[in-house]
């Protein structure tokens, strides 16, 4: 009798399982009706506004043709990068400079302390050279604009503010080791270079100006750095 009533039992609670499981898919399913009729109600019509300024944005963005240095126009891909390559390979090549140069360029850096923080008091010293806490790191990120630019990492300022309690620590001693190792994380030495009109004709490489798209974590890096030189730099220039 035992054994038939927790046989009962045990198919009580299974179907009450199966029930339940039934319920949450339904829900979750009459949930995304829901939300296919508010996208039709409300979101439909913003959208496309949306996806319009992206086409546009895209096509004033995206090189589909160039001139090459003897004026002829070139569409295909390979061509293109071709053109691309060579042409900034030559602008950022080194150039040869005159010994007369070179040796006032020696003679410049040569009057350049060391370091500047030499002459600075130990207070000013203390605070320049110490790592910065979480609570320091957090208070940095309250400072830094959201960011809506692209990044290589994909990683914004907002998911550092949002996520900040589970990553604290670890990015603490990750900036800990940047500052006082020079231990920089492959996302800190990392940048993508893209290309953005500047104005004129989209078919001309002149009018196009390279930039460097950074991580985050090494935004956040150099902001930090940053705010304790600028409290401190008055009396650092007249230490100097």
């Amino acid at each position: 009798m035992a054994m038939e009533e927790r046989s009962a039992k045990h198919c009580f609670l299974l179907q009450t399982t199966a029930q339940d499981k039934e319920y949450q898919y339904r829900k979750i399913a009459g949930r995304q009706v829901q939300s296919r009729i508010a996208w039709k109600l409300r979101g439909d019509t913003v959208f496309k506004k949306i996806f319009r300024a992206v086409r546009a944005l895209s096509t004033t963005n995206t090189i589909f043709a160039l001139h090459n240095p003897t004026g002829t126009r070139v569409t295909d891909r390979q061509g293109l990068d071709y053109i691309v390559t060579n042409y900034y390979r030559k602008l950022y090549a080194a150039k040869c400079t005159s010994l007369k140069t070179q040796l006032a360029k020696d003679n410049l850096i040569g009057m350049i302390p060391a370091s500047f923080t030499d002459q600075s008091s130990p207070s000013i010293r203390k605070i320049l050279n110490a790592p910065p806490d979480a609570g320091e790191l957090f208070s940095t990120l309250q400072h830094m604009a959201p960011g809506k630019s692209l990044v290589p990492d994909s990683i914004l300022i907002k998911f550092y503010k949002h996520l900040w309690g589970l990553i604290d620590n670890e990015f603490a001693q990750m900036i800990h080791q940047a500052i006082t190792d020079g231990a920089y994380s492959f996302g800190m030495t990392h940048g993508l270079v893209a290309l953005i009109l500047k104005d004129g004709d989209l078919e001309q490489l002149p009018n196009w100006r390279p930039i460097t798209l950074l991580n985050t974590s090494y935004k956040i890096l150099s902001k930090v750095l940053q705010i304790p030189l600028q409290l401190l730099l008055l009396d650092i220039i007249h230490a100097g």
